[in-house]
C-alpha cells in the first residue's frame, strides 16, 4: 500500500516515476520468465504487483495502458505457467474496463 502512496506522490516530483517503477517491474518478469529457480514466484508477485498499480493508479495517465502492454507481452511470450497465464486474462479483463 505504501508503494502506491510513494508512487502517487512522487508523481509531483518525477512525472515519470510510475512509468520508471513499471519498467523495472517488467524487466524482472522478463528475466524471471528465462531463469529457473523461484521464477514462478517472481513471475507471480510481478504480475501481482502490475494488477494492483494499474488499480490503484489508474488516474496516473498512461498507467493502465503500460500495464496491458507489458501483460500483453509476457503472454505472448508463451513461456508462462497456466495459472500465470489466467492471472493476467484477468487483469487484463478488469483493467480494460476501467478504461471504458
Amino acid at each position: 500500500m505504501f508503494c502506491f502512496r510513494a508512487l502517487k506522490s512522487g508523481q509531483a516530483i518525477e512525472e515519470n516515476c510510475v512509468q520508471a517503477f513499471l519498467a523495472s517491474v517488467a524487466n524482472r518478469l522478463y528475466i524471471s520468465e528465462s531463469s529457473d529457480g523461484n521464477s514462478t514466484l517472481i513471475s507471480t508477485s510481478a504480475i501481482l504487483t502490475l494488477g494492483y498499480v494499474a488499480f490503484m493508479l489508474h488516474s496516473v495517465p498512461k498507467t493502465t495502458e503500460s500495464v496491458l502492454t507489458i501483460l500483453q507481452v509476457a503472454q505472448s511470450s508463451g513461456e508462462l505457467e497456466w495459472p500465470l497465464f489466467i492471472m493476467i486474462n484477468t487483469i487484463r479483463q478488469r483493467s480494460a474496463w476501467s478504461l471504458n
